[in-house]
Protein backbone atom coordinates (compact mmCIF):
# COMPACT_ATOMS: atom_id res chain seq x y z
CA UNK A 1 0.00 0.00 0.00
CA UNK A 2 3.17 2.33 0.38
CA UNK A 3 3.94 1.84 -3.13
CA UNK A 4 0.67 2.92 -4.16
CA UNK A 5 0.14 5.66 -1.97
CA UNK A 6 3.81 7.22 -3.47
CA UNK A 7 2.57 6.59 -6.69
CA UNK A 8 5.39 3.68 -7.58
CA UNK A 9 5.60 2.72 -11.35
CA UNK A 10 3.90 -0.77 -11.59
CA UNK A 11 6.84 -1.85 -13.44
CA UNK A 12 9.11 -0.82 -10.45
CA UNK A 13 6.59 -2.37 -8.06
CA UNK A 14 7.07 -5.64 -9.73
CA UNK A 15 10.54 -5.80 -10.01
CA UNK A 16 10.63 -5.14 -6.59
CA UNK A 17 8.72 -7.88 -5.33
CA UNK A 18 10.73 -10.37 -7.81
CA UNK A 19 13.65 -9.35 -6.23
CA UNK A 20 12.19 -10.08 -3.01
CA UNK A 21 11.12 -13.47 -3.95
CA UNK A 22 14.20 -14.70 -5.05
CA UNK A 23 15.97 -12.85 -1.86
CA UNK A 24 13.89 -14.62 0.19
CA UNK A 25 14.42 -17.97 -2.09
CA UNK A 26 18.27 -17.86 -1.98
CA UNK A 27 18.13 -17.02 1.82
CA UNK A 28 15.86 -18.91 3.38
CA UNK A 29 16.35 -22.28 1.73
CA UNK A 30 14.24 -24.05 4.23
CA UNK A 31 11.63 -22.11 4.43
CA UNK A 32 7.94 -24.35 3.94
CA UNK A 33 5.55 -21.94 2.93
CA UNK A 34 5.86 -17.89 2.88
CA UNK A 35 2.23 -16.27 2.49
CA UNK A 36 2.21 -12.50 0.32
CA UNK A 37 -1.17 -11.22 1.72
CA UNK A 38 -1.85 -7.89 -1.15
CA UNK A 39 -3.15 -4.37 -0.04
CA UNK A 40 -6.27 -4.33 2.13
CA UNK A 41 -9.17 -1.74 1.31
CA UNK A 42 -8.60 2.15 2.23
CA UNK A 43 -12.04 3.48 3.93
CA UNK A 44 -11.51 7.64 3.52
CA UNK A 45 -8.29 7.86 2.58
CA UNK A 46 -6.95 11.04 1.38
CA UNK A 47 -3.38 10.70 -1.13
CA UNK A 48 -1.53 13.73 0.95
CA UNK A 49 0.31 13.89 -3.06
CA UNK A 50 -1.48 15.50 -4.99
CA UNK A 51 -2.46 14.64 -8.11
CA UNK A 52 -4.38 11.91 -10.38
CA UNK A 53 -3.12 8.53 -9.53
CA UNK A 54 -1.97 6.48 -12.40
CA UNK A 55 -2.49 3.26 -11.10
CA UNK A 56 -5.43 1.75 -8.52
CA UNK A 57 -5.13 0.01 -5.35
CA UNK A 58 -6.69 -3.29 -7.28
CA UNK A 59 -3.82 -3.17 -10.25
CA UNK A 60 -1.11 -3.63 -7.43
CA UNK A 61 -2.88 -6.45 -5.72
CA UNK A 62 -3.25 -8.32 -9.44
CA UNK A 63 0.99 -7.28 -10.00
CA UNK A 64 1.86 -8.55 -7.01
CA UNK A 65 -0.42 -12.11 -7.29
CA UNK A 66 1.10 -12.24 -10.67
CA UNK A 67 4.61 -12.28 -9.88
CA UNK A 68 4.43 -14.30 -6.24
CA UNK A 69 2.32 -17.30 -8.26
CA UNK A 70 3.34 -17.18 -12.34
CA UNK A 71 6.85 -17.87 -11.13
CA UNK A 72 8.03 -21.64 -10.81
CA UNK A 73 10.72 -20.44 -8.60
CA UNK A 74 8.42 -19.41 -5.96
CA UNK A 75 6.50 -22.56 -5.63
CA UNK A 76 6.50 -22.13 -2.24
CA UNK A 77 4.82 -18.88 -2.17
CA UNK A 78 1.00 -18.02 -1.55
CA UNK A 79 -1.37 -15.58 -1.51
CA UNK A 80 -4.42 -14.13 0.15
CA UNK A 81 -5.91 -11.22 -1.11
CA UNK A 82 -6.37 -8.55 1.43
CA UNK A 83 -9.57 -7.36 -0.20
CA UNK A 84 -10.85 -10.49 1.62
CA UNK A 85 -10.29 -9.70 5.07
CA UNK A 86 -13.43 -7.25 5.25
CA UNK A 87 -12.11 -3.99 5.57
CA UNK A 88 -14.55 -1.45 4.47
CA UNK A 89 -14.67 -0.63 0.94
CA UNK A 90 -16.21 2.66 0.25
CA UNK A 91 -15.91 5.93 2.41
CA UNK A 92 -17.50 4.79 6.02
CA UNK A 93 -18.24 7.23 9.34
CA UNK A 94 -15.04 9.31 10.15
CA UNK A 95 -14.59 7.77 13.62
CA UNK A 96 -14.95 4.09 12.64
CA UNK A 97 -12.10 5.35 10.12
CA UNK A 98 -10.04 6.96 12.90
CA UNK A 99 -10.88 3.27 14.79
CA UNK A 100 -9.57 1.29 11.85
CA UNK A 101 -6.82 3.55 10.09
CA UNK A 102 -4.69 5.42 12.43
CA UNK A 103 -2.90 7.16 9.52
CA UNK A 104 -6.15 6.63 7.58
CA UNK A 105 -3.26 4.10 5.46
CA UNK A 106 -2.55 1.11 7.64
CA UNK A 107 -4.67 -0.48 10.13
CA UNK A 108 -4.50 0.72 13.76
CA UNK A 109 -4.19 -2.31 16.38
CA UNK A 110 -7.60 -2.39 17.08
CA UNK A 111 -8.22 -3.43 13.44
CA UNK A 112 -4.98 -6.06 13.64
CA UNK A 113 -6.88 -7.67 16.12
CA UNK A 114 -10.58 -7.50 15.41
CA UNK A 115 -10.14 -6.92 11.55
CA UNK A 116 -7.11 -8.76 9.95
CA UNK A 117 -6.17 -11.64 12.70
CA UNK A 118 -10.15 -12.76 12.56
CA UNK A 119 -9.70 -12.62 8.35
CA UNK A 120 -6.73 -14.37 8.43
CA UNK A 121 -8.24 -17.07 10.62
CA UNK A 122 -11.33 -17.31 8.51
CA UNK A 123 -9.48 -17.57 4.80
CA UNK A 124 -6.55 -20.08 6.47
CA UNK A 125 -8.91 -22.72 8.06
Amino acid sequence: INDWQARAELADFRKAIEDYCSYINNNYPNTTKVIWITPINQAGYKPSIAGERKYTVQQYRNALTEVVLSNDDFDRFSIIQGSDLNFPTSNADESYITKMFGDKLHPTEYAYKNIYAAGLINLLI
